[in-house]
């Protein structure tokens, strides 16, 4: 700062943003958060700094009051901090529901925002017997730093005098501790400032940024600062004047919200394998401490292929450790502990490993492809893009509710994510995207004049949506013959499933049906090129009767898939469980953005499904088209096999 003010050059000091990550730099996560500041540094209170003059001269509009509350809602209800892979905090932690609690925030000896704040070691002397003068008869617990329990740094708050004190130890999420108590101590520490979020009344002995606006108790009150100001001058100031925000996936200039709601996605997979069914508690009481240890979940993988494994390990994350079993026999020859949870992917999902699994009182989720899939066959080895993991039964399966339905028939869904389906849908017909994009869309179909043109999109014989959605027509052949008796003057379409014109999975229609009931045998037509000239679809449970649906096409259901019971589509069965009337935003909004996991090659963590879209979009483009089909798949298929054998071979267990 020095040399700079004697050269006359600019001086900035850089700093991580309070929104930084999921999880710490020391995990190798980036930093999607940055302050720049030309006057100071925000936790430095003896100088001025640029955040300290943003607050001070904070003179909100209304719209600008309108963002701040937004950006205060999303924090609250996605319980977001600065960083954010803290566990929740387990039922039964805090035992004495109706006792005051207060915590005080230890930090580590030396830190500088303790310095630059105006503090010292006795300020944690203070807090600590101001906390127990003022608060008799209150549970006081400490919140001991994470570098302390990892023995890297000493911490400031001496305890060896006061036993009753309690010592929390685990990594919690700052809001979900937060929330158990009723008073909040501080020194300097940025847990004081997600308490202000929470609404949680804090007490200050340093001078932090968040002090000395009429926000905290101040027992150290900064000389500079004395305007009162609101939480929503605070919320404007840090996260949208002061910070500025990197995409996480290009990497380019990006704002609070995309990155809060990556973040969020992050938790919310991350917290999908965390005590479940409330299993996984284990406590050690002492005299000082109550200690809650969380394992590290493991779960046991059933029907995964080899070939599968390496491809679908970045859709559990990393907070867990997967053990591939070759069947329940092997599960349990390997050791089955208290605290595991069972994974099997949807078809493989046998009575006997379900039955186990409930006997047992183990937690089972199925797996299965989502809807965003690939650019190629999965039978040919190509890697899923998502999967939907499902802890209540799986869409395909309509005889047993899965998380999907009960998603769509009992979410509240926003506007902001109706408007958000209808983004995805228009980007998706616009640039002709289905489950697997093999086909090209040469040759053209042109439509007869002067008839119905009626698409039957064929499906494999033993798929489990057949096995479990169908109910009266119940193969491909008896589809066509259905609709053709009902439908005696349209031009019907059939069009062949890519596993089972590629020779890899079992539905073929004989060749006199074929001849007598179909007009077109669609096997060189992409489906796309099909639902061009389509005006109806009819199909049993073929999610292309979905991609129809999305471009405005009247689908009549044999079966009972996902899409069908909600009013959307003409259904020859129905579902009682079912009872509500969808749009079609809210069907999509359910079905991709809700429903699925997206991950990307090459990066870490979930993406949203236009991160998806984009990249089939750009391997689709990417994709060289081989005039000999056969060469194409060939190569395909096997580049991809080796791929995953490799993969699987560097990283199983």
């Amino acid at each position: 700062m020095a040399l700079a003010q004697k050269h006359q050059r600019p001086f900035y000091l850089l700093e991580d943003g309070l929104l930084r990550s999921f999880n710490t730099a020391v995990a190798g996560e980036p930093s999607l958060s940055w302050v720049w500041d030309d006057r100071g540094i925000f936790y430095d209170a003896r100088t001025l700094s640029r955040l300290e003059s943003l607050i001070g001269s904070s003179n909100l509009t209304t719209a600008q009051r309108e963002t701040a509350e937004r950006v205060l809602a999303s924090i609250q209800a996605n319980g977001l901090s600065k960083y954010n892979h803290g566990l929740p905090v387990p039922a039964g932690y805090f035992p004495n529901i109706s006792t005051r609690r207060v915590l005080l925030v230890d930090q580590t000896r030396g830190d500088a925002s303790i310095v630059f704040g105006n503090a010292s070691a006795q300020s944690f002397e203070a807090m600590l017997a101001c906390a127990l003068n003022e608060e008799p008869d209150a549970e006081h617990w400490v919140k001991i730093h994470p570098d302390v329990l990892a023995n890297k740094r000493q911490g400031c708050i001496n305890l060896a005098n006061h036993p009753h004190i309690r010592i929390i130890t685990d990594d919690f999420h700052p809001h979900d501790l937060i929330s158990h108590f009723d008073r909040v101590f501080v020194v300097t520490s940025q847990m004081g400032f997600d308490a202000l979020l929470l609404h949680k009344p804090v007490t200050c002995f340093g001078q932090p940024f968040y002090a000395g606006w009429g926000l905290t108790d101040d027992k150290n009150a900064p000389q500079r600062r004395g305007e009162q100001r609101d939480v929503l001058d605070l919320v404007h100031a840090v996260y949208l004047e002061y910070a500025c925000y990197v995409h996480p996936i290009h990497a380019t200039a990006s704002d609070f919200f995309t990155v809060a709601q990556y973040i969020t996605r992050q938790k919310q997979a991350t917290r999908f394998w965390i005590d479940p069914l409330g299993m996984n508690i284990h406590k050690e009481t002492n005299e000082q401490s109550m200690t809650n240890t969380i394992k590290k979940p493991r779960i046991l993988c059933f029907g995964f292929r080899f070939w599968k494994r390496a491809q679908v390990r970045p859709f559990f994350g990393d907070q867990v450790r997967l053990v591939f079993c070759d069947s329940l026999d092997d599960a349990i020859a390997k050791g089955i502990e208290a605290t595991d949870q069972f994974a099997v992917w949807s078809s493989k999902a046998d009575s006997a490993l379900l039955d186990y699994a409930r006997e047992q009182d183990i937690p089972l989720v199925q797996v299965e492809d989502g809807f965003l899939r690939s650019v190629g066959l999965g039978s040919d080895f190509v890697a899923p893009l998502s999967l939907v993991f499902d802890r209540t039964g799986i869409y395909s399966n309509p005889n047993h509710p899965s998380d999907l339905e009960n998603m769509l028939q009992q979410h509240e869904f926003s506007e902001e994510e109706c408007d958000e389906a209808a983004r995805l849908v228009e980007r998706i017909v616009a640039n002709r995207i289905t489950k697997y994009n093999v086909d090209n869309d040469t040759p053209i179909i042109i439509k007869p004049a002067g008839r119905s043109v009626i698409l039957i999109p064929g499906q494999v014989a033993d798929d489990a949506s057949i096995r479990m959605g169908a109910v009266h027509v119940r193969t491909n052949e008896e589809l066509i013959l259905n609709v053709r008796q009902t439908n005696p003057d349209a031009f019907i379409i059939y069009k062949p499933h890519p596993d089972v014109a590629s020779g890899n999975r079992q539905g073929i229609v004989s060749e006199s049906v074929l001849r007598k009931h179909c007009d077109l045998v669609a096997v060189d037509q992409s489906v796309l090129s099909c639902l061009d000239v389509a005006d109806e679809v009819h199909t049993i449970t073929s999610l292309t009767g979905f991609d129809a649906l999305i471009r405005g096409i009247k689908v009549v259901t044999y079966g009972m898939p996902f899409y069908a019971g909600w009013g959307l589509t003409h259904d020859h069965n129905s579902c009682p469980r079912r009872t509500r009337s969808l749009t079609l935003n809210q069907l999509v909004a359910g079905t991709l953005l809700r429903y699925p996991r997206y991950c990307l090659p090459q990066h870490k963590g979930f993406v949203h499904a236009d991160d998806v879209l984009s990249e089939l979009i750009h391997q689709k483009a990417k994709l060289k088209t081989v005039r000999v089909r056969g060469i194409r798949r060939s190569m395909r298929k096997w580049s991809g096999f080796f791929r995953s054998a490799y993969h699987s071979l560097s990283r199983e267990n």
